[in-house]
């Protein structure tokens, strides 16, 4: 999975961004600090997602 993927994918629909922690067959998204702190226990990598203000 690409960045620009996860980028694509990502759903959020309040007024915070979405961050995911993606390993080979695994996407996990949340806040950026819970997605550091799951980097740490199952590694993969950080992905800031395509933030949506609430005005959207």
């Amino acid at each position: 999975m690409t960045d620009a993927m996860v980028k694509h994918d990502t759903a959020t629909t309040g007024p915070d961004q979405i961050w995911s922690d993606v390993g080979p067959n695994w996407w996990v998204e949340t806040s950026k600090p819970s997605a550091q702190r799951i980097q740490k226990v199952l590694s993969g990598r950080v992905v800031g997602g395509t933030y949506h203000s609430a005005s959207h």
